[in-house]
């Protein structure tokens, strides 16, 4: 946890005070005012979430929960947008996902492990926003702040125009002093209020997995689950399907002696979609002013990965051989 914790020191140091030209400078205005048809009618989410949403995919985790929730702080998102995003395209890192092929004895088969990896993900994100509970968190724009952002255009005006000049106006608004300013805030807040908590909470969640049996015991429905699929030692691997919420290493670790090649690629595939790892964003979630409590992490993570399992069974037993 402290190897983890120094991970994360890293990363909010890089973020604080390189996002800011990402987010700041005008370009997720002008994206947005152009994909907000599309990204609005696939993932009920605001055009300007596009760039957020490439960059939390493609960026390590938790690195994708510190951008949106900064977003949500500043008033470009309601809470229920940063809810959907933190809780659905905050995947871990394609280096990452190469790790835990490898870990598995996979890699091999990494072309087909990550295309299952983003079909499923897709699918996801499609699904989760129109269920609770991220459906019923409220649209409504942190009180702080109140909403910052538009992106209907106006009579008078083309949709590139528009994008144009919202981008324009954005970056004029943009000073270096507003970025170390900004930069400090969220370095320091990580310091002395998140960093202590991930370490406390992620060991408190170890110890739990290691040492005691109480994950074999809740994951018995799922070893019926999987059973019916036709997962092979569908038993013996459902621990894994349920350890995933504490940390996204542990999953790999507990399925590496397990004969069947399928059932690893169904493991890894769905340790990785799975997303809401406790000691990676879990904490820095429930932090944040998102409305998302534990008990509602803890609901989507089951959704997340009763909906998923099928979708990646089938297409292991097409894919892998």
């Amino acid at each position: 946890m402290v190897g983890l914790a120094t991970t994360l020191v890293v990363i909010a140091f890089s973020l604080s005070y390189i996002l800011p030209f990402l987010t700041d400078c005008g370009i997720m205005e002008f994206v947005g005012i152009l994909t907000k048809p599309v990204v609005r009618f696939l993932f009920t989410l605001p055009g300007r979430a596009s760039i957020d949403l490439i960059a939390s995919w493609l960026g390590a985790s938790n690195a994708a929960v510190i951008l949106t929730k900064g977003q949500y702080d500043a008033g470009f998102y309601s809470a229920r947008e940063a809810a959907v995003i933190m809780t659905n395209f905050s995947i871990v890192s394609i280096p990452f996902c190469l790790i835990i092929a490898n870990i598995l004895g996979i890699g091999n088969l990494f072309p087909a492990f990550y295309l299952v990896i983003c079909i499923v993900g897709f699918v996801l994100a499609l699904i989760m926003p129109r269920i609770a509970p991220l459906r019923k968190i409220p649209d409504e724009f942190n009180p702080k702040t109140g909403k910052q952002v538009e992106e209907n255009v106006p009579e008078g005006y083309s949709i590139f125009g528009w994008a144009v000049e919202q981008s324009c106006n954005r970056a004029n608004k943009f000073t270096i002093n507003d970025l170390i300013r900004g930069g400090n805030s969220v370095l320091f807040s990580m310091l002395f209020s998140l960093i202590p908590v991930v370490i406390t909470w992620g060991t408190l969640s170890l110890i739990i997995v290691e040492y005691t049996p109480v994950f074999q015991w809740l994951s018995y429905p799922l070893g019926y689950y999987l059973k019916v699929l036709g997962v092979e030692y569908a038993f013996e691997v459902a621990p894994a399907t349920l350890v995933g919420f504490v940390d996204m290493f542990i999953p790999a670790i507990l399925v590496t002696g397990i004969a069947s090649v399928k059932t690893k690629f169904i493991i890894g595939v769905l340790s990785l979609i799975q997303i809401i790892y406790v000691t990676e964003v879990g904490v820095i979630i429930i932090q944040s002013d998102v409305p998302l409590k534990l008990k509602d992490l803890l609901i989507i993570f089951l959704e997340r990965t009763i909906i998923s399992l099928p979708i990646i069974v089938l297409l292991a037993n097409l894919l892998v051989k």
